[in-house]
């Protein structure tokens, strides 16, 4: 009813969650069973190649637009006058992803500000008196390309979208996905939103070809789209099996330890008592027969024997990969085969890590002081502060909300006996939630600590980023070869490349692009910190 109530006044932007190619056949079919208008969507060129599809998609108001634009600022100039008009013009709202593509990992991106960009123009002009945004969540307890992000993870190139291959996964349908939530969120209004940031009189004098955006401009729409991302974050439901992925994990990986149905039930009743004390939304009722339908969702993942013991499912798929063609490492069958169900089943770990990050950073942090006696509230905060910069691509952490994250966590962390103590803050009794907090980040700290070693240990002074894909995927290959307790997440090429990109924001390395290629560079006095302050960690997690 809000949405119908917005409508055809100003101009209405769906913005979802974009964790699968179903998200906007559902979003169009939410549109129109509740007879709302269908947005018009911005969809990849991907699509507009796939025979006959592309003109469906076309024909339903779909426009599709480049991933890159190179130097072609004709195709540039004319999509932006495009998305411009639709705004000032259309009738149809618009529908994107914020986040830019398809998050394999589960977690929010970090958000894009290409398209998101076009259409505030308009409003900065003062061509429309308001934008409204609509942050949507879209939750499934069943990814239908979890496999496939798996693989992609690993390495494994993205199959190329076509109609043929389209028709082919039609048969996967016939599989038990479970349900779908999708959850609307209050529409922020652009107008309310930058009323004191930007001055908008400051495009009053000129023409409208020559109006570029304003430095306050530019920092606002960053701030408006961190919000957007947040309260995707917050409309999240946590399924059964999230939290299920979370205790298996666990025992599997860190505690190699049996699991049976009845451990597992008593463990999933804790945990949903925890992460909704942290904020998040669960569909858990207490009742063990939501778990029972969560492992039969998921039974290609997880096995239930006879007697009740829970095993994980080894990949078959592995055998039908070429080797030769994958982006990094030449992993061996063995170590793949061990990786491909871990991974999938990490993926549904990822979208509780929002609720418990802050708590985990600082929870990590006293871990490795606790033979100190405990650390100062200052010297916490700047170690946190520091952990957060790391750290901020992966768990999409924004500088604003630092402070105010900082201490409703404490506060939190306080509640549930993870921390005692006012200025010099301590582990108090409840370790049980302690190993589980760091356990959580084991993977993203190992995978850091690994690429920043490569980078200060090649003998070149700078290398592409597949070197550096193949190199860490190696070296961590070796520890899991070792039988080292590390999680096989470690291999995620989705970690490394978001390795790359903070450590170039912290000027710990230098991207260059060079022909086709990109080129690191690295800066070791910065590198050699980072690493120096990294390792303290490692040693506490592995």
């Amino acid at each position: 009813m809000t949405l119908r109530n917005g409508m055809g006044n100003v101009p209405m932007m769906y913005v979802p969650s974009h964790r699968s190619y179903a998200d906007f056949i559902l979003m169009s079919y939410i549109c129109f069973h509740y007879d709302i208008e269908i947005p018009a969507i911005a969809a990849g060129m991907d699509f507009h190649g796939m025979k006959g599809m592309g003109t469906i998609l076309r024909n339903t108001g779909a426009f599709f637009m480049r991933r890159s634009y190179n130097d072609d600022n004709i195709y540039w100039d004319t999509f932006k006058e495009y998305v411009h008009q639709i705004v000032v013009k259309g009738e149809l709202g618009i529908e994107f992803f914020i986040e830019g593509t398809r998050s394999r990992s589960g977690k929010s991106l970090y958000p894009k500000f290409g398209l998101f960009s076009m259409i505030l123009k308009a409003f900065f002009n003062g061509e429309v008196p308001d934008i409204l945004f609509v942050p949507i969540n879209i939750t499934y307890e069943r990814v239908m390309e979890e496999r496939l992000f798996a693989f992609e993870l690993l390495g494994v190139p993205k199959p190329k979208e076509s109609t043929s291959a389209f028709f082919k996964s039609l048969s996967l349908i016939k599989e038990k996905y479970g349900n779908v939530y999708v959850n609307f969120g209050t529409p922020i209004s652009a107008y309310q939103f930058f009323n004191d940031k930007i001055d908008r009189t400051v495009h009053c004098s000129k023409p409208l070809y020559m109006q570029t955006s304003t430095e306050s401009e530019r920092k606002a729409t960053s701030l408006l789209a961190e919000s957007i991302v947040r309260h995707q974050q917050k409309l999240c439901v946590i399924t059964t099996f999230n939290l299920v992925a979370i205790i298996i994990l666990e025992y599997f990986i860190y505690k190699n330890a049996m699991l049976t149905v009845g451990k597992l039930v008593k463990e999933v009743t804790w945990l949903k008592e925890i992460i909704e004390r942290f904020g998040a939304v669960t569909n858990f009722t207490d009742d063990p027969k939501k778990v029972l339908d969560a492992l039969q969702v998921h039974c290609n993942l997880i096995k239930l024997c006879d007697d009740g013991e829970i095993k994980l499912a080894r990949s078959a798929e592995t055998m039908e990969i070429d080797r030769t063609k994958l982006k990094g490492h030449q992993l061996q069958n063995e170590i793949m085969a061990r990786s491909v169900t871990a991974i999938t089943i990490q993926l549904y770990v990822n979208p509780c890590l929002h609720y418990f990050i802050n708590s985990s950073l600082i929870t990590t942090i006293l871990r490795r002081h606790s033979e100190d006696g405990g650390i100062l509230k200052d010297v916490l905060f700047a170690e946190y502060s520091f952990l957060r910069a790391v750290f901020k691509k992966e768990f999409v952490l924004f500088q604003a909300y630092e402070q105010l994250e900082f201490g409703a966590s404490m506060d939190m962390l306080k509640s549930v006996e993870v921390i005692t103590g006012d200025n010099c803050i301590r582990l108090c009794s409840n370790e049980k939630l302690q190993q589980l907090l760091c356990n959580l980040l084991q993977p993203f700290f190992i995978t850091y600590y690994t690429v920043c070693s490569i980078l200060r240990g090649l003998d070149v002074n700078e290398c592409t980023e597949l070197q550096i894909y193949s190199v860490t995927q190696g070296q961590i290959e070796k520890l899991l070869y070792a039988n080292v307790t590390i999680h096989p997440y470690t291999l995620s090429l989705d970690t490394i490349s978001i390795c790359l990109q903070s450590l170039n924001d912290l000027k710990a390395i230098k991207k260059v692009k060079r022909n086709t290629s990109t080129i690191y560079v690295a800066q070791t006095e910065t590198l050699s910190w980072v690493i120096k302050k990294l390792d303290d960690y490692v040693i506490y997690l592995i």
